[in-house]
């Protein structure tokens, strides 16, 4: 897969090296290491990126985004947390979903409230720079 992703569209710094992705701390033992080593992060928000850019301004939460990629929610919740991390992102490429002063939130299958996340411009900006590659699982499109 080539990726045509380039510095100064948000997602690599002036090095060209990925500005956020698979970490791990200094004491995590060497499995943790390994895998967060071999995690691309940056793929992943691209997709997450993908879908709120489906959604429209109807917007999608976390687990609507992790249902309709077929990914675990436990690797896409974080995704939404590098949107807010203005330290990876120059710009906010997603936002949570604001109607007169007031955060929009939908219940999830626990029935908890999530929050609705929608795209940005520079969000889109991103989407229409990569590569285009199928965001939706196979049983979500059914």
């Amino acid at each position: 897969m080539t990726n045509h992703m380039k510095r100064g569209d948000g997602l690599f710094d002036d090095h060209g090296d990925a500005i956020f992705g698979g970490q791990s701390r200094d004491g995590d033992p060497i499995t943790s290491r390994n895998a967060g080593r071999s995690f691309n992060a940056k793929h992943l928000c691209v997709k997450v990126l993908r879908i709120l850019a489906m959604s429209g301004e109807f917007g999608a939460t976390s687990e609507e985004v992790a249902d309709a990629t077929g990914i675990d929610l436990q690797s896409i919740s974080p995704r939404f947390g590098d949107f807010k991390n203005l330290k990876r992102f120059p710009v906010a490429p997603a936002v949570v979903k604001v109607v007169a002063g007031t955060i929009i939130k939908r219940p999830g299958c626990s029935g908890r409230a999530r929050q609705v996340w929608v795209i940005t411009p520079d969000g889109e900006s991103i989407v229409q720079r990569s590569d285009p590659q199928p965001v939706l699982s196979e049983h979500a499109s059914s």
